[in-house]
């Protein structure tokens, strides 16, 4: 949110939080005035009304967030965001166990 502001040359109060649900609480409660998080999560409150999907920050459209433009489709800053997500395991896993892990990560 940070880079976005800074992007769009925008004042922003940083309020600090140990996870989204708390945010939402406060987003919700109408207590904070915005906030980015990733769609994975914020597509339920925005599908329940709960909040306003403003714009995504991918480069393109998001197809599980229909209707929501992109930073740059709204006139906003030259801004792309997009989250990644690993999963870990100790360094001495058993190789047949990341081969299992591997494999139910890939089904469908």
């Amino acid at each position: 949110m940070a880079i976005l502001a800074y992007a769009a040359r925008v004042d922003m109060t940083h309020v600090p939080y140990k996870g989204a649900q708390a945010a939402y609480q406060d987003l919700i409660g109408e207590r904070i005035d915005l906030m980015l998080d990733n769609t994975s999560t914020a597509r339920g409150f925005a599908a329940n009304k709960q909040v306003k999907a403003l714009v995504v920050t991918n480069r393109d459209p998001d197809a599980t967030m229909p209707g929501v433009p992109t930073v740059r489709a709204a006139k906003g800053p030259d801004f792309e965001l997009e989250s990644w997500f690993g999963y870990f395991a100790p360094a001495r896993t058993p190789s047949a166990a990341l081969t299992r892990l591997r494999a139910m990560f890939a089904a469908p």
